[in-house]
């Protein structure tokens, strides 16, 4: 089912078992977050000022991994899925909340451009791939994520992105 996002000048499709997190805490007036208790795995669509970069995609997830302390990141792979919709697959090593013992995570992003507005429109699935002994996620998870098939509901997720409102953007 499409899911209203920012007042419903947006929308998308969450995954089954995704909640809607701003239920639970207060968020950032520019980010929607949907969390699944059963798997660990986030999807957060944020509203960002364009970047002016030659790999903005790269540019996100090098932030996003410097914002979480990770200690590992690697690209796996970045595609072009229109004139203005870009996908970026990798993973990071990064512990939950400043917690000892460091999870293997797929980080998707999804970069949607709206050069009209100067904006960009990031779309980000974080999926743990190996849990640490250490970490407080260890005993209610056992990851058995199959990447391939992660990406393709991933890609599937962002083609139902529509925006229906320009005016959100200024």
């Amino acid at each position: 089912m499409s899911q209203p996002l920012f007042g419903g000048a947006l929308s998308i499709t969450v995954p089954d078992g995704f909640v809607d997190i701003s239920q639970v805490r207060q968020l950032p007036d520019h980010q929607e977050v949907f969390a699944s208790s059963t798997t660990d795995q986030s999807l957060i669509v944020e509203i960002l000022e364009a970047v002016d970069e030659d790999n903005p995609l790269e540019y996100h997830f090098a932030q996003l991994a410097e914002a979480n302390d990770s200690r590992e990141s690697k690209v796996w792979r970045v595609a072009r899925l229109s004139a203005t919709t870009s996908v970026l697959c990798g993973e990071q090593l990064v512990a939950k909340f400043n917690e000892r013992g460091a999870n293997r995570v797929a980080v998707l992003l999804a970069l949607v451009r709206v050069p009209e507005h100067s904006a960009d429109v990031l779309v980000s699935l974080n999926a743990p791939l190996s849990i640490s002994a250490e970490s407080s996620s260890s005993a209610a998870l056992s990851p058995d994520t199959d990447v391939e098939q992660l990406q393709a509901q991933f890609v599937a997720t962002v083609q139902t992105l529509k925006i229906n409102d320009y005016t959100l953007f200024g």
